[in-house]
Order: structure tokens, then C-alpha cells, then sequence
């Protein structure tokens, strides 16, 4: 009995040492975690992302010289880009004048690939400047955020001026090379044979994927290309530098590329080499266009 009462004695003291308790504390603060619905590294994922956009927004304003973003209408696109049906997609896909990427996004995590198009417009290339015959194309600079990820797709648009009469049009994509002695300064890449009706211009796409992926392991090889699209009578059709009233029929490349997180299962102990055991799960590293980034999850054995 005496014992009992100083067990008790000790609680009180506890009790008035430790002060009042708010035993609504905790159930508040799992309700309203519950009602947000993330978790706190959920939370830090959601600002981290929030905080390189913002950053990517001003570091292109600083580039523009501009304080604040233009507010530019659908139809200035329109107006501004290559009347093309990719690029009619992506303005239809993504609002310009909203500027919330919360709804209907994926949680950023290792398990989610994420995939990024890119429009790439041709430029000037010096090779181009030192050819006596000027070709009938153009040059592509690629950035560094599509060299360091994986190509889903690369196609090629352009446009093909109409037609009076139903005619063949034959398409060909050379590649430019360095002279070679018996003077040749082009190879093949792809070759189509098109039936065109009378009536207005059509967008073709050319796939050019594995030209992509062999100039982005060997960039020196990179040194342009001409576009032929002839008819039975040999009138070249293709649109490779507009003329006044071809306003937004430019000739782009439409690139598909995804950032690839692949685990590995671990194996059996008996089965795993000394050098797999220090790394029990491997993932390939990859750049996004969010920045350079390498998360690791760690493996715990209930995996």
C-alpha cells in the first residue's frame, strides 16, 4: 500500500512538473495532415519542384530582359509558331495563361518516367556558309538536356507546298558530310514516295531517331542536312526557307526524350558478386530538364 502511494505521488509530481497537457494536439495535427493528404517528404518534394520552376521562370525573364511575363493570347501563338499539328497539339495541351502544374501531375518520385518535348528550330551553321551551292536545309543545335536523356522519338516536319494535279512527290533527307575525295557531300538518310491530291499543302513527318541518337553520341558528325521533295516534273515542293506568304509553314524537329529510372531487383545472396553486394540496388543516373538531380532510396531487407 505504501508503495502505491508513492507511485502515485510520483505521477502527480510529474504532472505538475510537465504542466497541462493538450491531449487534442496530436489528433489535430494528424487530421489536417490527413486532409492535405502528403506526407512530409511528399511536402518537401512539392516545394523543391515549386522552387526550380521559379527559378527556371526567372532565369528566362532575366534572359528576355523582361520583369514579368508577357500575357501573350493563343492566337499570337498561333500566329507565331509553324502551323503544324504537333504544335497545335502542345498549345491546346498546355494553357499559356494558366500558371498552375499542380492538377493531374504525377508525384515527382524515383518510380515515375518523365518524358519532355522539345521543338527545335534549325540555325545558321558555318559549314552551310562555306558551301558554294547553298543547300536546301538546314542545321540543328541540340542542348545539353536532350544529349544527357534517353530519345523516345525524333521526327522531322515539313511542308509541302499544294499541288494543281494529282502527282507523285518524291521526299529525300540527305545528311551533309565532309567532302569526300570524289567530291560527294551528302548520304541518305530517308527516302518516301508521297501520292498528292490538288487543294491545299500538306505537313509531313520524317523519322529521324536514329540520326539523332547517332549525332548525339558523335556531335562533330553533326553538320546539317537538305531536304528534297520532288515532283514527276522535278519542282521542288518542300518549304525549307518560307517565302512572303508561307508565314509559319518553318521546317522543325519535333524530339520525344524521357528521363529513365530503372532499379534492379536484389538476388539471391549466394548469387551476388562481392562488388553487387556494396551496391544492392543500382539505378541509371539521368538528367531533366528540372536540373541536375540523383536521388538514391534506401534498401532496407523487407525489400
Amino acid at each position: 500500500m505504501q508503495k502505491l502511494q508513492i507511485f502515485v505521488y510520483i505521477y502527480l509530481f510529474m504532472l505538475l512538473v510537465a504542466g497541462p497537457v493538450d491531449l487534442n494536439e496530436n489528433s489535430e495535427q494528424k487530421e489536417n495532415v490527413e486532409k492535405k493528404g502528403l506526407c512530409n517528404a511528399c511536402l518537401w518534394r512539392q516545394n523543391n519542384k515549386s522552387s526550380r520552376l521559379e527559378a527556371i521562370k526567372i532565369q528566362i525573364l532575366s534572359k528576355l530582359r523582361l520583369e514579368t511575363a508577357p500575357n501573350i493570347s493563343k492566337d499570337a501563338i498561333r500566329q507565331l509558331l509553324p502551323k503544324a499539328p504537333p504544335l497545335r497539339e502542345l498549345i491546346d495541351q498546355y494553357d499559356v495563361q494558366r500558371d498552375d502544374s499542380s492538377d493531374g501531375s504525377l508525384e515527382d518520385d524515383d518510380y515515375h518516367v518523365t518524358t519532355e518535348t522539345v521543338i527545335t528550330m534549325p540555325t545558321e551553321s558555318d559549314l552551310l556558309a562555306e558551301v558554294q551551292e547553298k543547300p536546301k536545309c538546314c542545321f540543328f543545335k541540340f542542348s545539353s538536356k536532350i544529349q544527357h536523356n534517353k530519345v523516345v522519338k525524333a521526327q522531322l516536319w515539313i511542308y509541302l507546298r499544294p499541288v494543281k494535279t494529282p502527282t507523285t512527290v518524291f521526299v529525300q533527307i540527305l545528311r551533309l558530310i565532309k567532302p569526300m575525295k570524289d567530291g560527294t557531300r551528302y548520304t541518305g538518310i530517308r527516302s518516301l514516295k508521297l501520292d498528292m491530291n490538288p487543294g491545299t499543302g500538306i505537313w509531313q513527318s520524317i523519322d529521324v531517331k536514329t540520326v539523332l541518337q547517332n549525332w548525339l553520341k558523335q556531335p562533330e558528325s553533326n553538320l546539317g542536312i537538305e531536304i528534297k521533295a520532288l515532283d514527276e516534273n522535278g519542282h521542288d515542293l518542300a518549304v525549307t526557307f518560307p517565302e512572303p506568304g508561307e508565314e509559319g509553314l518553318h521546317r522543325f524537329l519535333q524530339i520525344l526524350y524521357g528521363c529513365i529510372l530503372k532499379y534492379y531487383e536484389k538476388v539471391e545472396e549466394e548469387q551476388v558478386t562481392s562488388k553487387a553486394r556494396k551496391h544492392n540496388m543500382q539505378r541509371e543516373k539521368c538528367v531533366s530538364v528540372r536540373g541536375y538531380e540523383s536521388r538514391k532510396r534506401p534498401w532496407s531487407p523487407s525489400n
